[in-house]
């Protein structure tokens, strides 16, 4: 069964609300590092998200086996 995140952090990890963002900067990756940063941190957006992965990738599965990938993962990868 898949997860939606890590709960536990390692040592050395940062959590997500604490990373320092530059927003005075013409790339795009730090307009989506904050993007991603608000969805994991608004529930409400966390929670659909995480609803809508659950219902594509745990349907019709077993809860048992190997965890595989967190579907935080999954949908930042994607």
């Amino acid at each position: 069964m898949r997860k939606r995140f890590e709960q536990q952090i390692s040592l050395g990890q940062i959590l997500i609300k604490d990373v320092q963002i530059r927003l005075k900067s013409r790339d795009a990756i730090y307009e989506l590092m904050a993007a991603l940063q608000k969805i994991f941190l608004t529930p409400t957006y966390n929670e659909q998200i995480f609803e809508i992965l659950e219902s594509k990738l745990n349907t019709g599965k077993k809860q048992t086996g190997r965890p595989g990938m967190d579907l935080w993962h999954i949908f930042v990868l994607a």
